[in-house]
Formats: C-alpha cells, sequence, structure tokens
C-alpha cells in the first residue's frame, strides 16, 4: 500500500500495529511472528541523520554505511573510494533504508554517489 494517510500525534501514543527494530513506543517485540501490513508512509517530513549504531547491525557488507552515506551527500569522491564505494550497490542499502529512524532515502543517495563516481572518475 501507499500508505498516504496519517496519524494525528501518531508519535505520542504506544503503537501496537507497527513493527519496528528498537522497542521506542512500539511493542512489535511483544509478538515477533505477528504478520504486519507495512506501507510507504515516512510519518513525517524530512529529517537530520540520527546516529543510533542500527545501520550496521543489518548490513550485509563489512564497512561502514553511515561513513558512506555521508560521503555521498557531501559528494566526497575519495572518502567514497576509500570506504568501499565500488563495492556496493544501492540494493544492498534496503534494509538499512527500511530500519533508518531518519527515513532518509538510503538506496536513492547511494544511486546518485555511484552515478557521480561513473560521472567524474569513469
Amino acid at each position: 500500500p501507499e500508505g498516504d494517510d496519517y496519524e494525528f500525534f501518531g508519535w505520542n501514543k504506544p503503537v501496537f500495529n507497527k513493527v519496528s527494530t528498537s522497542r521506542a513506543l512500539t511493542f512489535s517485540w511483544l509478538n515477533p511472528k505477528k504478520k504486519y501490513d507495512l506501507n510507504t508512509n515516512t510519518n513525517g517530513e524530512h529529517r537530520a541523520f540520527v546516529v543510533t549504531g542500527s545501520y550496521e547491525e543489518v548490513f550485509p557488507l563489512d564497512i561502514y554505511p553511515m561513513q558512506i552515506l555521508k560521503a555521498c551527500m557531501y559528494k566526497d569522491l575519495d572518502e567514497m573510494e576509500a570506504l568501499g564505494m565500488y563495492e556496493v550497490a544501492p540494493e544492498d542499502f534496503a534494509l538499512t533504508e527500511f530500519i533508518c529512524v531518519s527515513k532518509q532515502p538510503h538506496q536513492k543517495i547511494i544511486r546518485e554517489g555511484l552515478d557521480l563516481m561513473l560521472k567524474e572518475i569513469g
């Protein structure tokens, strides 16, 4: 589903019908086998990155996903190359995008970084 509906003060109450990787305000950890109806709603506007350390727990490669994302955002080609940008694909960041508390578009950021590297470096 698209998730184009909004909850009034949804951030201010306990939530029983949403999944979460943390135990903050949701109770999905009480029933881990429950099936949830997921949608694309981000529950808010654009936010700054919140460093929680949770990206490294779900990232499939042995690199630093947060640092690569930041290097892509400020277009630092040397930093991107040093962090292993050649080894990643946007799909590798699907889980980090799903659990991101900041709701940043990780796959889009990585795609733009890879496109920049191809354009500048070749």
